[in-house]
């Protein structure tokens, strides 16, 4: 059985997404740009990627289009192993997509990207309780990234 490497994306700014490819896909590094260096700090100080790398991206910039897209790989056989989402987007937030996520698929590796200091309290998200729910405050390094993703890989695939 093929390892499951599918990790959604779900962000409304366009540059960042384009960091996200280019951090978890190695070999699309040229165009490394003004909002990745701001985010992850210059690509050539982050440490070379470990194999096996790189993870099947799906990056959607609309929060209903990314939970279409969790929904719609979840019919054809072929889920997500994770999910990085944006708290704050237009017309839903992080948290909203979060439980849509859980619903369509609660084995998903999940991962909340904030720009605040800490997690909000944990009952404030209500979410049910077997639910794993990692927080990635940016900035975060390139490596953070990358772990966050070969860790919801990992689980998928144990």
């Amino acid at each position: 059985m093929t390892p499951n490497k599918r990790i959604l994306v779900i962000d409304d700014d366009p540059a960042i997404l384009t960091t996200y490819r280019l951090i978890l896909q190695p070999g699309t590094q040229s165009s490394w740009d003004a909002t990745g260096k701001e985010l992850f700090g210059p690509l050539e100080a982050q440490t070379p990627p470990p194999a096996p790398l790189p993870f099947d991206l799906t990056l959607q910039a609309q929060p209903e289009a990314g939970v279409q897209a969790a929904r719609d790989a979840r019919d054809r056989g072929r889920p997500f192993a994770g999910a990085f989402v944006d708290m704050k987007m237009p017309r839903m937030d992080g948290i909203q997509v979060i439980r849509e996520l859980i619903r369509i698929d609660p084995r998903m590796g999940l991962a909340l990207v904030t720009a605040q200091s800490g997690p909000p309290p944990r009952a404030d998200l209500d979410l049910p309780r077997e639910t794993t729910l990692l927080f990635l405050a940016k900035p975060f390094s390139a490596g953070e990234l990358r772990r966050t993703a070969r860790e919801m890989t990992r689980q998928w695939n144990p």
